[in-house]
């Protein structure tokens, strides 16, 4: 029987309607399936009726309760049964016509549904219904008051197969080595297995082909069993797939083989949430089977890469860019979602060109496994002063996914660490300033591509009676120089400078400064050194940059003892340099003067002053440490 156009105008509504009221019919659930097995049949190939067995609830009264519905899903048009005030059965018109058999009856179940009905349903499907790899159902109800209940879907996970003549819907049999996680084979060196029944009405040798794909988030994978002898993959669809066998088998398929397909997944096929499967054959007539669609439910792992990596919380108290803490970060990425991750960090000297490293750090169960990934960092420290560079791995399940090696990643290459003991930010007072004493390694000015060191620790710079003491030494680590400059800023004035230390007899290789400085281009200097050269002046007075014509005033110092006295007069339209024997002005001890009036003048802005002690080359010529005592200085601005 079917249902009148107005009935169905109504159960329509139904399902449109949006606005939900829970005080009336409530949503229904499935109790049971009757005689409904995994692979559904046409009537005339199975003439027993289906059975499905729906609780159709009500908030208060089942007798408020005036129509109760069914729908079967599946590849052809919706199959709609409305149990019609509870009493007759009816089949919506405009859907083809292709249930039979058709049947229903309403009980009571007190002790489970207080207030609604158990409606058993009755039906078969004809052949002219197509064939589907996923049948589902959805149930729902009305109330004489015209309210509806929310509507139950059903993942009820039948097959539809309309034998029709030839070959016949395909049925999954299993999958062997298949677990929830698929993973490339670069990682995992398992084949995985599926078995595919393919069946045909009447006799096996019609069977040309047999088909199955494998569906994800990139192309497509289909492997063709041609002729039932020899596997070959589509070609078009990027070659993904590796280690491909099949094999057949008549027993257990009636007019049919099983056939089961090995193959692995290479790296190149993009992470998926949800990989699937599709089946089907083809005889050697031409006709093409029903297409098997499988919810595999499986994930494929390939997208678990560290793309990044960087330094976070840096730790450099004294400045020298040597750094007694540091966080080393990785941010790991994937596609596939409610995973983690295991990472491990490694360290290993810079100088080092073997991929070797001791593991360091060591981060469990962190999530990663999204598309945005989020940061994963490690704080580490050392107790021997090194530039190293770091390696991140990540794991999962044990099974090494993939690493950012040593040396890999600039960010985390290369990165300078000193003991804590020796990352120590230094201020002394002298002459009534406050001084910063330098700390650096590896820094300029110095020789070209090492430079220098610059160690600001008590037995390198001190002050006592005697004055600020500068030194070039050498420790464990090799050469070191030193330099202190001033907490705040000067400006024009009048600078001198009281040395106790033969310039005459400094080191070629060594140079000792003294100076205004912002930058390379604001710069005016004192600077006493032979270059490198024994038979050189060993003085000059320079504004920066020197290359510039008439920048530098070279001569020599012959010292009469100990002491010299150098004066600089800033002002914005002239520099006014003297250099003077002894601590005292007086003409008759003046070594040199010079007065530049060119275009480099610095202007007052940023400008410190500066007093160093530094090595040229890797080494001083003599190998002897040096040792220069600022007795005093004295700015007095204009």
């Amino acid at each position: 029987m079917k249902v009148s156009s107005f009935l169905k105008f109504i159960a329509c509504s139904v399902l449109l309607t949006t606005a939900v009221s829970y005080a009336g019919p409530q949503l229904p659930k499935l109790h049971r399936s009757h005689n409904t097995p995994k692979d559904l049949l046409p009537v005339s190939v199975d003439h027993r009726p289906y059975k499905v067995t729906i609780d159709y609830p009500h908030a208060t009264d089942r007798r408020e309760l005036q129509h109760t519905y069914l729908r079967i899903i599946g590849a052809g048009p919706d199959q709609t049964l409305l149990y019609f005030n509870l009493e007759s059965l009816f089949q919506w018109e405009g859907e083809g016509d292709h249930l039979t058999n058709l049947g229903a009856r309403k009980r009571i179940a007190k002790r489970k549904l207080q207030n609604g009905y158990r409606v058993t349903y009755e039906f078969s499907l004809k052949d002219t219904w197509p064939s589907a790899s996923d049948v589902d159902i959805e149930a729902w109800s009305v109330a004489r008051d015209g309210t509806y209940s929310p509507t139950l879907r059903i993942d009820w996970n039948r097959t539809f197969n309309s034998y029709t003549d030839g070959p016949q819907l395909p049925r999954f049999r299993r999958s062997r080595g298949t677990p929830q996680d698929l993973l490339p084979a670069s990682v995992d060196n398992g084949v995985y297995k599926v078995t595919i029944d393919y069946p045909h009405t009447t006799d096996r040798s019609e069977l040309l082909h047999t088909y199955l794909r494998i569906v994800g988030a990139g192309e497509e994978q289909t492997l063709m069993y041609y002729h039932l002898e020899s596997l070959v993959q589509w070609q078009g669809e990027g070659d993904h797939l590796t280690n491909l066998s099949v094999r057949k088998r008549k027993k257990g398929v009636r007019n049919g083989y099983r056939v089961i397909y090995k193959f692995s997944i290479k790296d190149t096929w993009p992470s998926a949430t949800d990989v699937d499967i599709e089946a089907w054959s083809i005889s050697k007539d031409g006709t093409v089977s029903p297409v098997l669609r499988l919810d595999w439910n499986r994930t494929f792992n390939n997208g678990l890469k560290i793309v990044d990596a960087g330094l976070d919380g840096l730790v450099d108290n004294d400045g020298d860019g040597w750094y007694s803490s540091i966080e080393v970060a990785a941010l790991p990425k994937t596609f596939l979602p409610f995973k983690a991750a295991d990472l491990t960090l490694s360290a290993r000297s810079s100088a080092l060109t073997l991929e070797t490293g001791e593991e360091i750090a060591a981060i469990e169960d962190f999530i990663t496994y999204n598309e945005s990934g989020s940061w994963a960092r490690t704080t580490v420290t050392t107790d021997i002063l090194d530039a190293y560079d770091f390696r991140w791995q990540a794991y999962d399940n044990g099974i090494l996914y993939h690493e950012l090696a040593h040396g890999m990643d600039a960010d985390i290459t290369q990165v300078r660490l000193e003991p804590a003991s020796d990352d120590v930010y230094r201020e002394v007072s002298f002459a009534g300033m406050e001084w910063v004493v330098r700390a650096a390694k590896d820094q300029g000015p110095g020789p070209f591509g090492t430079y220098n060191d610059w160690l600001n620790n008590p037995d390198a710079v001190w002050v006592d009676s005697e004055g600020l003491h500068l030194t070039i030494g050498s420790d464990s680590a090799g050469w070191y120089c030193t330099e202190v400059y001033t907490k705040d800023t000067v400006g024009y004035g009048t600078y001198t400078f009281k040395i106790d230390g033969r310039i005459d007899r400094l080191d070629p290789n060594a140079v000792f400064g003294l100076f205004i400085y912002e930058n390379d281009a604001q710069e005016a200097d004192f600077e006493f050194s032979l270059w490198g050269d024994p038979t050189d002046n060993n003085a000059q007075f320079v504004v920066q940059p020197y290359t510039n014509a008439g920048n530098l005033e070279r001569f020599n110092i012959v010292q009469e003892g100990n002491y010299t006295l150098h004066v600089m007069i800033w002002e914005p339209h002239q520099i006014t340099y003297k250099s003077y024997h002894g601590h005292h002005v007086n003409p008759e001890n003046l070594i040199h003067e010079w007065v530049y009036r060119g275009n480099d003048i610095p202007t007052a802005d940023n400008e410190k002053l500066h007093m160093n002690l530094w090595l040229m080359d890797t080494a001083p010529a003599h190998e002897q440490p040096m040792h220069f005592i600022i007795k005093d200085v004295t700015y007095t601005p204009l």
